[in-house]
């Protein structure tokens, strides 16, 4: 049994490491791969063991080419602002450090509250689903009164949230990628400051500052973990009124968010046999076999092994921007975005993202605060529910 366990962190460490550092590449495509070639031939010991490892490293080693490349994948989208802004003050380090600082310590509390979360999930579930559509209406009114004045936050809302509609109901394979790419990450890179400077990482009191936010975030990570519709960007935006507006707290509170949410997904299933990601479905195949207390220590250990990793990681990339202008790179990047749609999703999927992108520039020239376009995710869940 050590061997499988052993075995299965390190190749879950190394394939959440792989999908963290290459956008469009996700857990939940390698997750369904593994389970598809692998059932019955990993013991399931092993499988759950990976599979876990994975998709917790994942949430912490993404944070690089979030921050550094502007790429984002699903709810990280919003994480792409404030790094972005980091680095154009030279501080992408610190960027980096508060993100995996919030992530670990929301894997630590999440391992500590685990069994009070299985019960909280377990007595108010039913009743959280009564009042789940006012909590998204809710959202809404929050998102709307983010933007300069309500009549353009009704607009976006709006657009976004017909657009995500749209799309997210349609056949199209990975529609979340060209629609959240075209929203928040294209825009960035066609109009990103091309003259930042990336210096050498000023992290004095950064992880004091995010102490409190990785355990506020995760609070509101538990939360996400079983409320379809309410993503760490909406969560983040909200609890981080009760920190600062520092953005190394807003980022170490969406770390703490996204570990946790994925983390204590795994009691939403126990519980009531919901699966929130791909990762968990197919770790409900064989979860059955497992110890459970196995998992939340093997979670706590994935997330420091991936921690180290991404700082050891962290130096490299601002070496990249000293042999490549920031304004070839966002194009480079750009054309693999507009690649990856096109392998994923087809000619409808650059479709969406051409779209999306268009939405996401008029957003960005109006002043709008991007978490607005959340809408997109939002709003097809209340339309869904109600």
């Amino acid at each position: 049994m050590l061997y499988s366990v052993l075995t299965g962190i390190v190749l879950g460490v190394s394939a959440g490491t792989m999908t963290g550092l290459l956008p469009g590449v996700h857990t939940n495509l390698v997750a369904v791969l593994f389970g598809a070639s692998m059932t019955g031939v990993v013991d399931a010991v092993a499988a759950a063991v990976f599979l876990l490892s994975m998709g917790v490293t994942h949430t912490v080693t993404s944070i690089l080419p979030n921050v550094y490349l502007g790429v984002c994948e699903g709810a990280d989208v919003v994480n792409v602002l404030p790094s972005h802004r980091l680095v154009g003050e030279g501080r992408g380090g610190d960027a980096v450090l508060a993100n995996v600082f919030g992530g670990v310590v929301a894997a630590t509390l999440s391992a500590l509250y685990f069994g009070a979360a299985t019960w909280l999930v377990d007595i108010s579930y039913q009743r959280v689903l009564y009042v789940l559509p006012v909590i998204l209406f809710v959202a809404l009114a929050y998102l709307v009164f983010r933007a300069p004045s309500w009549v353009e936050g009704v607009v976006v809302v709006g657009l976004s949230g017909v657009l995500g509609w749209t799309v997210l109901s349609s056949a199209l394979e990975n529609a979340l990628f060209p629609l959240l790419s075209g929203l928040f990450g294209i825009p960035l890179l066609l109009f990103g400051d091309g003259d930042a400077v990336v210096r050498d990482r000023c992290n004095e009191g950064v992880a004091l500052r995010c102490g409190r936010a990785g355990v506020i975030g995760s609070c509101f990570g538990f939360a996400t973990s079983f409320l379809p519709g309410v993503g760490s960007g909406v969560a983040s935006s909200v609890g981080v009124k009760a920190v600062s507006n520092d953005p190394t707290v807003y980022l170490s509170m969406t770390g703490a968010v996204d570990t946790a949410d994925f983390y204590l997904s795994l009691a939403t299933l126990l519980v009531v046999d919901k699966a929130r990601n791909g990762i968990v479905v197919v770790l409900s195949n064989v979860l059955e076999s497992v110890f459970i207390p196995l998992l939340v220590v093997v979670g706590v250990v994935s997330a420091g092994l991936a921690a180290v990793i991404t700082l050891r990681l962290e130096p490299v990339m601002p070496k990249v921007f000293e042999v490549v202008s920031y304004e070839w790179l966002s194009r480079l990047v750009t054309g693999l975005i507009v690649g990856l749609v096109a392998a994923l999703s087809g000619v409808r999927g650059v479709c969406v993202l051409g779209v999306s992108t268009l939405l996401g520039s008029m957003v960005h020239w109006r002043g709008v605060p991007k978490i607005v376009m959340m809408s997109c995710i939002i709003v097809p869940v209340t339309v869904f529910l109600t």
